[in-house]
């Protein structure tokens, strides 16, 4: 177990996030409200951590569920496995996930909300994004492409309880 991001880096990273994301939304929406959805399971940890210092008044927090990995293989697509259950329409959408690969995943959702809640706007929040790949609208770090864990992000649906991410 070899640690690629420390719980302080991941700390002071996500306090960084906070600040951009506020002063973003505040400068560009006429209205401070505004929805984040959680992209579950990996991003539970980051939300939480996200919204905690959060300085967007009116934040509403929901949650989605996709699969779209089996294993280490993301070959089957997305499936949504539980939708948003509140009101969109009319809303800024921030969509945090924990880690965006190849953007199937946000291009999905993406769809699907436009599709069926009509959003004012929809934003993008990442953890973490591979270099030189798609970058979401708000990156945590860029990474190499090696498997990660931790933090929220599992190993076989294990280790999502460390405090750190950590690569094999």
């Amino acid at each position: 177990m070899i640690e690629l991001l420390s719980r302080n880096d991941i700390a002071v990273r996500i306090a960084g996030l906070q600040r951009e994301i506020s002063d973003f939304h505040l400068d560009n929406y006429y209205y401070e409200g505004a929805v984040f959805v959680s992209v579950l399971n990996g991003s539970f940890m980051f939300m939480a951590d996200l919204m905690r210092d959060m300085s967007i008044s009116q934040a509403e927090v929901d949650f989605v569920q996709i699969k779209s990995y089996e294993g280490k293989s993301n070959a089957g697509g997305c499936k949504l496995l539980k939708d948003i259950s509140c009101d969109l329409a009319d809303k800024v959408v921030y969509l945090v996930d924990d880690i965006i690969e190849s953007g199937n995943t946000f291009d999905f959702l993406q769809a699907h909300i436009e599709k069926k809640f009509n959003p004012v706007d929809i934003k993008t929040v990442a953890l973490l994004s591979r270099s030189g790949g798609r970058q979401a609208d708000f990156n945590g770090f860029a990474i190499g492409s090696e498997w990660v864990y931790g933090y929220g992000l599992d190993r076989n649906g294990f280790d999502r309880n460390l405090p750190a991410i950590y690569i094999e």
